[in-house]
Order: C-alpha cells, then sequence, then structure tokens
C-alpha cells in the first residue's frame, strides 16, 4: 500500500506539468545571540577530530570548538545533534554557478559575453540568486563558489570572476568578493584530428590561434600603456575596458589585497609553458 501511494504521488506530481515546484529557499535572518552545537563528531580543518564535540557559534561565526571542557556561556542556546557529523563547508571553484540554468535555454545562460575582449564583464552582477542549481549545491554542503565568466568563439579575456556565498537574496547579499580575479583564456594549440589530410585546414587553425594570441598581447600592452597614462594623468579618458584591467598591474600605492590576480585556464603542455612565459612577461 506504501508503495503504490508513492507511486501514485508521483504520477500526481508528473501529470501537472505546469506547477511551481521552486525551492523556496528564503534566506535565513541574521544569527542573534549564542548557539551551542553540543554532542557532534567535529571534523576541523587543522587538527583531529573531535568526539563529542561542542561547536560555539556568534553572530553567525564560529568563535570556539573543542570537547567536552569548552565551557559554554550560560547564556547560550543548545541544539544537541545526537552524534551527528559536521564537516567545513565546500568552496567550489571555477564554476558558473549562478550564470546559467539550463544549458539548452539561450536565455537562463548569461556566462559571456559577445566579443573577444571582455576585461570588464563583470560575473557577479548576472548571479540569479533564485537559481535552482545554487540551492541543490548548498544541499550538497557548498557554501561558497567562485563564479567564473567565460568567452564567447574566438575569445581569449572572458572578465572578472566573483566568489559568493550560496545564500542571500540578490547578488549584493551574495558577493564575498565581487571582484576576485581575470580570467583569460588560451586558444588551443593541439592540432586537429586528420589535420594532415587537410593542409589548408592546418593553415587555418594556425592563422586563427596565431591571431588570438596576438590579441591578447595587444590588449595587455594597451591596458598597461593606459594605467601608466592614468596614473601620470588621471583627467584623462576613461575607456572601461582597459580601466577594468589597472589593477593587475603591481603599483607602489596599492596593496596586495587591492591588486587583482590573473587566472590563466589552459590545459594543454603548450599553453601552460606559454602561460608561464606570459606572466613573466
Amino acid at each position: 500500500m506504501k508503495r503504490r501511494h508513492l507511486l501514485g504521488s508521483l504520477a500526481a506530481v508528473c501529470a501537472s506539468p505546469w506547477q511551481a515546484l521552486a525551492h523556496q529557499s528564503a534566506p535565513p535572518a541574521t544569527q542573534r545571540g549564542t548557539l551551542a552545537l553540543v554532542n557532534a563528531h567535529l571534523h576541523p580543518i587543522t587538527s583531529a577530530n573531535i568526539l563529542n564535540g561542542r561547536l560555539l557559534m556568534q553572530g553567525g561565526r564560529i568563535v570556539a570548538l573543542g570537547g567536552s571542557e569548552l565551557s559554554l556561556p550560560p547564556d547560550a542556546k543548545t541544539l544537541d545533534l545526537g552524534g551527528l557529523q559536521v564537516y567545513p563547508g565546500l568552496i567550489a571553484v571555477n564554476t558558473t554557478l549562478g550564470l546559467a540554468e539550463v544549458a539548452s535555454v539561450r536565455a537562463t545562460v548569461d556566462h559571456d559575453e559577445t566579443g573577444p575582449l571582455n576585461p570588464n564583464a563583470r560575473a557577479i552582477v548576472a548571479v540569479n540568486a533564485d537559481s535552482e542549481l545554487i540551492a541543490v549545491a548548498r544541499a550538497g554542503g557548498v557554501v561558497a563558489a567562485q563564479t567564473v565568466p567565460r568567452v564567447s568563439a574566438g575569445g581569449v579575456i572572458a572578465g572578472t570572476s566573483g566568489v559568493i556565498q550560496l545564500d542571500g537574496w540578490h547578488w549584493e547579499d551574495m558577493a564575498l568578493l565581487p571582484e576576485q580575479a581575470l580570467h583569460i583564456n588560451l586558444p588551443s594549440v593541439r592540432r586537429l584530428p586528420n589535420a594532415d589530410a587537410n593542409p589548408r585546414m592546418v593553415a587555418e587553425q594556425r592563422r586563427s590561434t596565431q591571431q588570438r594570441f596576438k590579441l591578447l598581447e595587444d590588449a595587455f600592452e594597451s591596458a598597461r600603456d593606459y594605467d601608466r597614462a592614468r596614473t601620470a594623468d588621471p583627467q584623462q579618458a576613461v575607456d572601461v575596458r582597459w580601466e577594468a584591467m589597472r589593477k593587475v598591474f603591481p603599483r607602489a600605492k596599492l596593496t596586495a589585497a587591492q591588486q587583482r590576480p590573473v587566472f590563466v585556464h589552459a590545459e594543454e603542455r603548450a599553453q601552460l609553458r606559454y602561460a608561464l612565459d606570459f606572466a613573466e612577461r
């Protein structure tokens, strides 16, 4: 009877394709007061596991953890976990989380811009806080993600990634690092299958690859010249593309936190060698 009831319920859901099945995951209110998780099996990153552990939180942040010897404030609200395992949250990197929902539905994909050079593109502002994929990732233990723009066909500079927490009403709520790093995608230098049988194809691939490498080199040269000119004359007209790249060039006035790293996406040995040489130059 229970099995038939379950199958009948599934059939009823499948028979109602227009029924809204949103995840309804409204962000919780900010934690107030002190909360203590007790009787838990804790798995810290920098120390051994703690059996019958205690974890103390204030204002939504972990302030202490330990065993039964950890004293709890008298005003702490306790939650007995009954021996459940407690792990640190996972951080997903190099994702399009929040930028793409259904690959086959173009209106739900917003991870790239047209054109080969988009250093001013900011992935963070395109994050869809209502994405079902965010709720699924969060349920799987992912608490933060690096959401990364992609390049369109023939592109080399994708834009700036952001780091988000997977909880919030909108991207401003979710942003931990709104502008984290500039991302470059190197063209493939691997020869196409059966290219030997088509010399024209080989020549076209080589020409296209060299063109994209030159585009990248010229872009960084232009951005460096622009940075020097703007540093010398702040009243110079702003170019939004090169302005977005100014933080990648080291300057004495910028702290390490203010500088912007550059992530180079490469998969082939020749790409890796080029990336190292490019970074040195």
